[in-house]
């Protein structure tokens, strides 16, 4: 199960953690001094809104070569593209300056944002291990462009992105050019385009038509991958390590930059090598030989105390 009809599991799991939060805010007793104060829960969801905002801006920021030629794209804040240290620190340090006048406040409030966070992390972690298990990389037979028939368990041994799509599927249409960029230009990862339920001249009359330079593109005329993988909306692309274990899913019509970000942390640039990138996480199976050497500290030497002459004494005369 990838998904709660069109909404993404990650999606369902924050609003689950942040309505938690929101109820643990609100039914927390707290003396009552006669005071106007804003609810509890509206301060959490405040919290959530300016970590979110902070967090999407340093993410910008620190990757803005990648939105410079298409600026609107910053909008799609679908696309994952979150520093989530700086979500954690904006949001408590906005709470904490916002409680100040408020101490009946603090406890609910910060109690809230705990128990929500906590929630958050473990269902993540619990969420991650149930994909793993369950969704992994299908044995499904299907036919390339030639006819040949081609089971895509023969992928393993190499990262792999697999994209579910449909020619009739506008929000595939708009990402199917990025995707061919990427396939062009990281020749180190697998990426395949799987056609769900369509024919094969529908295929080549869409990729005829748009001009798409595309490898491996395959045809899965009953959808057996999506119902094998739980997925319900296109398009869909999923990220599989080199064991076929899924590590992110990607649904919707948002930015792949921020989830080809997330799983290839040093691609900040356009031209960035994949290698270079997937090195960085051991989930990948990179061999150790290209793996970037950690720099090494340098000692910084202390200067001696500069030595003063010693200072006269002064003798008062005695009467």
């Amino acid at each position: 199960m990838s998904s709660v009809g069109p909404v993404p599991m990650p999606v369902v799991l924050i609003l689950m953690c942040v309505l938690l939060a929101m109820a643990v805010a609100r039914l927390w007793p707290r003396r009552k001094d006669g005071m106007a104060v804003p609810s509890a829960a509206s301060l959490v969801l405040d919290m959530l809104l300016i970590g979110l905002l902070c967090g999407r801006i340093s993410f910008v920021a620190l990757n803005f070569a990648l939105y410079r030629e298409a600026p609107w794209s910053i909008l799609q804040i679908a696309d994952g593209g979150y520093h989530l240290a700086v979500v954690l620190a904006a949001g408590l340090a906005w709470g904490t300056w916002r409680l100040r006048l408020w101490r009946a406040l603090r406890a609910p409030v910060l109690a809230g944002a705990l128990v929500g966070v906590v929630s958050w992390v473990v269902g993540s972690h619990l969420l991650s291990a149930w994909q793993e298990q369950r969704m992994p990389l299908p044995a499904v037979q299907v036919a390339d462009l030639q006819g040949r028939v081609i089971d895509l368990q023969q992928f393993r041994g190499k990262p792999l992105v697999l994209n579910l799509w449909a020619s009739w599927c506008g929000p595939c249409r708009r990402e199917m050019p990025v995707l061919a960029s990427a396939q062009q230009t990281h020749t180190d990862v697998q990426f395949v385009f799987l056609n769900q339920g369509e024919t094969l001249d529908e295929v080549k009359g869409f990729i005829a038509s748009e001009q798409l330079r595309l490898g491996n593109v395959l045809l899965d005329d009953t959808a057996s991958a999506s119902t094998v993988l739980g997925v319900q909306a296109y398009p869909s692309t999923l990220f599989f390590d080199a064991e076929g274990r899924l590590r992110e899913l990607h649904l919707g019509c948002g930015s792949l930059r921020g989830h080809l970000i997330t799983e290839f942390p040093c691609c900040r640039l356009p031209c960035a090598s994949l290698r270079r990138c997937c090195c960085c996480r051991s989930c990948w199976h990179w061999p150790p030989a290209a793996r970037p050497r950690p720099r090494r500290a340098r000692r910084r030497q202390r200067r001696p105390p500069a030595l003063r002459p010693p200072r006269p004494r002064v003798t008062v005369p005695q009467c």
